[in-house]
């Protein structure tokens, strides 16, 4: 994922608009706000899952 700016960048944006006042984000709702933004497979990225790709 380091080596995709575009995608950091979408990831690090979801975060930040679904994050609570504490600062801490649910994947549900980071990965609701990327399908807001865009259109994002992680089997594009060889992964199976949202979770998988930002673990990985």
């Amino acid at each position: 994922m380091r080596g995709d700016a575009r995608l950091v960048l979408l990831v690090r944006n979801a975060v930040e608009a679904a994050s609570g006042d504490d600062g801490w984000a649910h994947l549900t709702a980071v990965g609701n706000q990327i399908g807001n933004q865009a259109s994002l497979d992680p089997r594009n990225y060889g992964y199976q899952k949202l979770s998988d790709l930002i673990e990985g």
